[in-house]
């Protein structure tokens, strides 16, 4: 698989197809994920059991992609998600995000997270 379809599947079928498991396939022995302010590096198993956590805690998440970025090694994603945790005045509230995932060996051993922002696309 190339990255690119590495990516939208760890995106398409273990996130929003709701197949965790699957992801231990794609992610490298140990993933680097860097978030605003702070790095984490989390071995496969935890990287697959943050998926089922987030997937435990949202189940009736749902993801719309945007666009899926071709960068050779590294690929950009823009997504947008909902489910009924994220609540406003008894609305659900968007979540949207940009993703760099970098692939090496065919495997996904690199995230960059910017901060998800919260937001409604129904409100102005």
């Amino acid at each position: 698989m190339t990255p690119l379809e590495i990516v939208k599947k760890y995106n398409e079928v273990c996130w929003h197809g709701k197949q965790p498991d699957l992801a231990a396939d794609i992610l490298a022995d140990k993933v680097v994920r860097n978030y605003v302010g702070k790095t984490e590096i989390l071995t496969r198993e935890e990287s697959v059991q943050r998926i089922r956590d987030g997937l435990e805690r949202a189940p009736d998440l749902s993801f719309t992609f945007h666009d899926f970025i071709d960068g050779g090694d590294k690929i950009t994603i823009i997504w947008e998600a909902s489910s009924d945790i994220y609540q406003h005045e008894g609305e659900n509230l968007i979540s949207a995000g940009i993703e760099v995932f970098r692939v090496e060996d065919g495997k996904i051993c690199e995230v960059w997270n910017a901060e998800y922002a919260f937001g409604n696309r129904w409100y102005p």
